[in-house]
């Protein structure tokens, strides 16, 4: 059952579309905002994909004091959350239905996806464009070390999280947020509005890309 709050959002969405002022993607931009977060309360993780090799962001969140959600030492973490019912004391962000990139007051979401590459020997975490015109792909985040296993990532300089939110309520998606794009990169024009994106431009090695799925993958779960 859709809630009376997503039934505003999305009846206030229609109404300013349907009056010819703006389509549907830019009403939504303009609507909601983004709010800081306190970011000592998340950790940032390139998860493993069992059997490929292969990792995918995830990000977690402690709710409450009740139960600790996760643990860090050096650039592994430990995902305590998987092991008891989280309800009410985590939150889990898995896919791009939990988290996306927003630059300024736009959000980019159907534009550039976020993608776990491995680097060399460092694990970065990338916002890949929709299409090859769309603009460069550009480095969020990177590990700060080699490692396996759940490994936490640090944002780069310029870029934080930030929540969804509306008419002052915070809503349950994150944004990889950065204030304006890198020095030389900017959004494109009113056509591209649905489709722009995000981080400053990098050079990978092309082996070992890795898309996030809009599906939560099959993970690596340490045994408790």
């Amino acid at each position: 059952m859709i809630s009376s709050f997503a039934k505003r959002v999305a009846i206030s969405i229609i109404s300013a579309s349907t009056i010819g002022l703006v389509n549907p993607a830019q009403a939504a931009s303009a609507k909601m905002n983004a709010t800081p977060v306190n970011e000592t309360k998340f950790a940032v993780v390139a998860a493993p994909i069992r059997g490929s090799g292969r990792s995918q962001l995830q990000i977690y969140e402690q709710v409450s004091s009740e139960r600790a959600c996760f643990s860090k030492n050096g650039t592994s973490v430990d995902p305590l959350l998987v092991s008891f019912d989280f309800t009410n004391i985590c939150r889990r962000y898995i896919d791009s239905n939990g988290y996306s990139v927003r630059i300024g007051d736009r959000d980019y979401t159907a534009t550039y996806s976020l993608n776990i590459r491995r680097n060399g020997n460092e694990l970065l975490l990338v916002a890949t464009p929709s299409r090859p015109d769309v603009g460069p792909e550009l480095e969020v985040a990177r590990a700060n070390g080699n490692g396996d296993g759940f490994v936490s990532l640090t944002l780069n300089a310029g870029w934080s999280l930030r929540k969804r939110s509306w008419q002052g309520r915070t809503l349950s998606h994150l944004y990889l947020y950065r204030e304006a794009f890198p020095t030389g990169h900017h959004a494109d024009t009113e056509a591209d509005m649905n489709e722009n994106s995000q981080v400053s431009p990098i050079q990978t090695n092309k082996a070992d890309q890795t898309t996030t799925e809009t599906r939560e993958e099959e993970v690596d779960i340490p045994l408790f």
